[in-house]
């Protein structure tokens, strides 16, 4: 609810709970039962308290937010109710599964709105035969469409994704593939997560289970993947004008935020930046922080807003 978020820019509203999809290794359905979507009046009530306390950015967050509907009420009209929101300054979605992502929501993106550009949309498999077994509702070839035409559409976009490695099943080949897969895109985020079992799903009586230590093995060689992807995006921003919301300092004493596609940026600055929104010039990036740690490093634009 609104007002948990004291020291945070971003606050997330929830816009639905629970989900109708029952992918095999997922066992969300019985825990959190059938989809049920908030109603529209509230949400927009929420977010304009989030906005009294010093809000600028909600999160839409949910188990399986494309498939919100209250009413007429889709995603996408939800979005744009939003936006018109006073003193709210940026939406952003969590994690949104491929096949319920409506045009357009895409169209809002590129339209360079209060909607970030940023889509964190689950592969899990580069294998059909591996998406069939975990019964996901697209082939390889509809998620690389699809992604292709988000990127088309949408210029600069942030895009993540979760990989499953080690489902029952997963040959060589089937691991190859998703390799390939993420391979083809510029990913500013690929969360990877290994095949565990568990109780009260279809997959945890699949048999041809892929031995630990192999899960292991590839677990390791899809996280050295994600970190070269994701220095490849941070160095890609090198040059770019990114309007970035600051939130606080980090280790290094540099302030710290979020450009509109979900590039983490670091200046130097006296003066406290927390809740500033101004266009920082990306110059560089800094990897050095450890696992998927990594910093867009820039100067302020208007070099005024450092002053005291």
């Amino acid at each position: 609810g609104a007002g948990y978020y004291p020291w945070n820019t971003r606050a997330n509203i929830k816009i639905q709970e629970g989900c109708d999809f029952v992918c095999s290794f997922c066992i969300v359905p019985r825990s959190r039962g059938r989809a049920r979507s908030r109603e529209f009046g509230d949400i927009l009530l929420e977010a304009r308290k989030l906005v009294q306390y010093g809000h600028r950015e909600v999160i839409i967050t949910g188990v399986n937010i494309g498939t919100y509907r209250d009413g007429r009420h889709t995603l996408a009209g939800l979005i744009e109710s939003l936006g018109a929101v006073d003193g709210l300054d940026r939406i952003r979605l969590s994690s949104i599964e491929p096949t319920t992502i409506e045009d357009a929501v895409i169209d809002q993106m590129a339209a360079g709105g209060k909607l970030c550009p940023y889509l964190h949309v689950p592969l899990q498999s580069g294998d059909d035969r591996v998406l069939e077994g975990m019964r996901r509702r697209y082939d390889s070839a509809e998620f690389e469409d699809f992604i292709s035409g988000v990127v088309e559409r949408v210029p600069g976009i942030g895009l993540g994704t979760d990989v499953m490695v080690g489902f029952p099943g997963e040959d060589d080949d089937a691991f190859r593939n998703s390799i390939e897969m993420i391979k083809k895109f510029s990913w500013a985020n690929v969360h990877v997560f290994s095949f565990s079992a568990r109780p009260r799903t279809t997959a945890y009586h699949k048999k041809s289970k892929v031995p630990a230590d192999v899960i292991h093995g590839r677990s390791a060689v899809m996280h050295q993947l994600a970190r070269e992807k994701k220095a490849e995006f941070y160095a890609a921003q090198k040059g770019i004008t990114h309007r970035v919301i600051f939130e606080e300092r980090d280790s290094a004493g540099r302030f710290t935020g979020f450009s509109d596609n979900y590039v983490k940026v670091a200046v130097g600055c006296e003066r406290d930046l927390s809740n500033v929104m101004t266009d920082v010039f990306v110059t560089g990036y800094d990897d050095t922080g450890g696992d998927r740690a990594c910093v867009a490093l820039g100067e302020l634009a208007e070099e005024q807003v450092c002053q005291k």
